[in-house]
């Protein structure tokens, strides 16, 4: 049984929660979607997983801009609470993982953070 790691399956559901038609069933199941992804975004979250959420996150960041408004549509959806609270700690992960914070529209949370962002090499 191949069972799916919890930060990759969340960025998934991120985006497929974005992708649905906007029929009645698509709306309810993409709401399912997204509330899916929160759940296990928080959980992460709780458990100061930044780092792995943020490598599934800049991973599907990086496949390109069809990804990227998907990844930036269902994180619109949320309120703006978890909103801040998801992009303070996917900056502490892009940070831990020495990747630019600019390069995944998260430039703005570093000082939220408490980080700095490294040197490059």
């Amino acid at each position: 049984v191949l069972v799916p790691s919890p930060e990759r399956y969340a960025i998934h559901k991120l985006i497929v929660g974005s992708r649905r038609k906007a029929d009645r069933d698509a709306t309810a199941k993409s709401a399912k979607d997204r509330l899916q992804a929160r759940s296990i975004i928080e959980a992460m979250i709780a458990n100061r997983q930044y780092a792995d959420l943020a490598s599934a996150f800049t991973e599907a960041w990086d496949r390109g801009d069809q990804w990227r408004a998907a990844i930036r549509t269902s994180i619109a959806t949320y309120d703006d609470d978890f909103q801040s609270s998801l992009r303070t700690e996917l900056a502490k992960g892009v940070t831990e993982l020495g990747s630019d914070l600019a390069g995944y529209d998260l430039s703005d949370k570093l000082a939220e953070a408490g980080t700095t962002q490294p040197r490059p090499k």
